[in-house]
């Protein structure tokens, strides 16, 4: 059964007076009206119930500031949240302005309890810059997980095995991406500095850092292996007795204290 119907607020009302099934809900505006916090928040307050939307960067940092589209900018972050990031954004460079309508994306979904978001970024076809984001968002950690997992794989590079999140039509795998610290590398010294004094399974140190990063549960483990090649760790059980360049989720990591 299908039904053609224009987002607006009667629909709104509708699914927040209905308890959904576990639903999947997908987002795909012309541009950016119809995209809200509340659409949002009507179908996440079911349990099981997530949501992917498209969201169009390009247009929205255009129109952000225009008072003519204030009412549906206020539709996407919320009145109070859209009205700070006009406060703020003027002064910043375009890297920076991008980052902070992203934060305040996020921070606008975390009011709706979307307490996991995800963002993979598309770049235009013939620009080195943004043109749009899907975005995921759920209440519960293992649709996260998944999802960035998913996300990971569709990526158009990785930087030492790290998924970049992106989608560069322009990229060319070939070239490779120029490293300065390892990735991988880098990520062993954080587990080092938050961990330090710690024992705690692969499963537990990627669940307590992951939210936020861009790593999924294989850069943690190729790190650990490149911590304990370099005597920094102990791992139980040791390399000696595991297949090699396997690591199970349940082994123990032994953190040395700072």
């Amino acid at each position: 059964m299908f039904h053609e119907k224009e987002v607006d607020s009667s629909l709104i009302e509708m699914f927040k007076s209905r308890r959904l099934p576990p639903t999947l809900l997908f987002i795909d505006p012309w541009g950016f009206k119809g995209l809200s916090i509340d659409l949002i928040g009507s179908v996440l307050k079911d349990w099981g119930s997530d949501c992917i939307f498209f969201f169009n960067y390009n247009e929205v940092n255009r129109w952000i500031d225009a008072p003519k589209a204030g009412p549906l900018i206020d539709d996407i972050f919320g009145a109070e949240e859209a009205e700070l990031l006009r406060s703020e954004l003027r002064p910043l460079d375009p890297i920076k302005r991008e980052e902070r309508i992203l934060a305040g994306l996020e921070q606008a979904l975390k009011k709706i309890k979307g307490n996991y978001v995800l963002r993979f970024r598309f770049k235009e076809e013939d620009k080195d810059r943004t043109s749009h984001y899907l975005i995921f968002v759920t209440k519960h950690k293992r649709g996260y997980d998944v999802m960035k997992e998913i996300m990971a794989k569709a990526s158009s590079w990785t930087d030492d095995g790290v998924a970049s999140f992106v989608f560069d039509p322009l990229h060319d795998a070939s070239q490779g991406v120029l490293l300065q610290i390892p990735r991988r590398d880098q990520l062993g010294d954080e587990l080092l500095s938050k961990f330090a004094g710690c024992s705690l399974t692969v499963q537990e140190v990627y669940d307590k850092h992951n939210i936020g990063t861009p790593y999924i549960i294989a850069d943690y483990k190729d790190a650990l292996q490149r911590l304990e090649d370099r005597f920094k760790i102990v791992i139980d059980p040791p390399a000696s007795k595991r297949r090699k360049g396997t690591l199970m989720n349940k082994a123990v990591i032994v953190f040395p204290k700072g």
